[in-house]
């Protein structure tokens, strides 16, 4: 486990040495450079700014984040953002040492 908040965790597998992002109802399976990509991409985004963007848009969450395929997109409010953003900046540093303990979290994955 490298993270824990109210609504995800974050964990290293041992077996695929992967890093598993479980965020709401939404999981990621990144290699580690992807996650640090992903997680400095988060670190980021201003969700104030696209709050404001976003005002009139008819969605509950005002902060629209593509996800790679053109017709889904994952939706945030700031509060959501402000959390996923305190996950990933625990994790990213506890994944960078190398005494960690590592579970084996890919064979519950299909």
């Amino acid at each position: 486990m490298l993270s824990r908040t109210a609504n995800g965790q974050v964990f290293l597998c041992n077996k695929c040495k992967g890093v598993h992002l479980e965020f709401n109802n939404l999981s990621f399976n990144l290699p580690s450079k992807d996650f640090y990509e992903f997680a400095s991409y988060f670190r980021r985004l201003d969700g104030g700014h696209w709050e404001l963007v976003n005002c009139g848009s008819i969605f509950n969450r005002k902060i629209i984040v593509p996800v790679g395929h053109p017709h889904i997109n994952m939706m945030l409010s700031k509060p959501e953002l402000d959390e996923l953003k305190r996950l990933l900046a625990v994790a990213v540093p506890r994944l960078k040492v190398d005494a960690l303990t590592k579970i084996d979290f890919c064979n519950n994955l299909n």
